[in-house]
């Protein structure tokens, strides 16, 4: 119970929320919506692409976890941190602000803490990640500078699902790590969602505050529809995970804005509060 555990058993359960993937997706739909969408695309982005890249770095130096831990997976470098750092390093690159940097700074420090104090993962771990996140930003802002994919954003998400194929394909027991499949059909539904989303309904990125709440609203009721959707088949696979994950993504980033521009017109749009 929450009761017996000490302040800073409390504290480390508290600082690893920011590193689970409910987390980054909700933060993705409010940043999406209300913030700045290119910023948080290119975060989901490569977030979506080192869930794979680490789960093949598993495979490669094959780490025991620490005793107790789940026996089916590998410790180094740890994935919760690898992509955490790879999420929130890039968002502080895209904001460029000092405060920004303090926060992901103590951010991490409190992550990387907590999951050596919960016994989840040796410090060896933490760094390992720390270092495989850094190269894959500095590798992804040479990719991102390419002039094609400067003017053209959305396509970033599929060249990073060509890159992430020959990692997948040397990824032990593929078929059996569901949360891969998700990362690749996110990253497809994302970018051919954003593609429809900049061709038909762009100007929805201006929209007055209440009008992105209303997207945010539809936003969930879908996510949730898909999500009671697929629960109803009985058995889930690699197939059925990527194909949910493709259709959610592509939700997410597209068909809200694109049922808000079919309803309201542009002065509808961008009537203030």
């Amino acid at each position: 119970m929450l009761t017996d555990l000490s302040f800073i058993d409390i504290f480390c359960r508290i600082a690893l929320l920011p590193s689970q993937e409910f987390f980054f997706v909700s933060l993705l739909i409010i940043g999406f919506i209300f913030l700045r969408k290119e910023a948080f695309a290119r975060a989901f982005f490569i977030f979506a692409f080192a869930m794979i890249f680490n789960r093949f770095l598993k495979g490669i130096f094959q780490v025991p976890l620490p005793p107790g831990v789940n026996p089916n997976s590998w410790a180094f470098p740890s994935g919760h941190m690898q992509t955490a750092s790879t999420f929130w390093l890039w968002l502080a690159w895209e904001y460029k602000n000092k405060i920004f940097y303090i926060f992901t700074a103590l951010l991490l420090a409190c992550i990387g803490f907590a999951l050596i104090h919960c016994g989840y993962h040796y410090p060896a771990d933490i760094a390992g990640a720390l270092f495989f996140a850094l190269v894959t930003l500095m590798l992804y802002q040479l990719l991102i500078k390419n002039p094609f994919l400067y003017k053209n954003p959305p396509f970033i998400g599929f060249v990073l699902a060509l890159v992430a194929i020959p990692f997948m394909i040397f990824t032990d027991k593929l078929t059996k790590h569901l949360f891969l499949w998700v990362a690749f059909g996110s990253l497809l539904g994302f970018s051919t969602g954003w593609l429809i989303n900049n061709k038909f309904c762009s100007k929805v990125s201006n929209a007055s505050f209440r009008i992105k709440l209303f997207i945010l609203i539809v936003d969930i009721i879908g996510i949730v529809g898909i999500k009671l959707l697929f629960n109803l088949i009985p058995t889930k696979s690699f197939i059925t995970e990527g194909v949910q994950f493709f259709i959610i993504a592509l939700w997410l980033s597209s068909i809200p804005q694109c049922i808000t521009c079919a309803l309201f017109n542009k002065d509808q749009l961008h009537k203030k509060l």
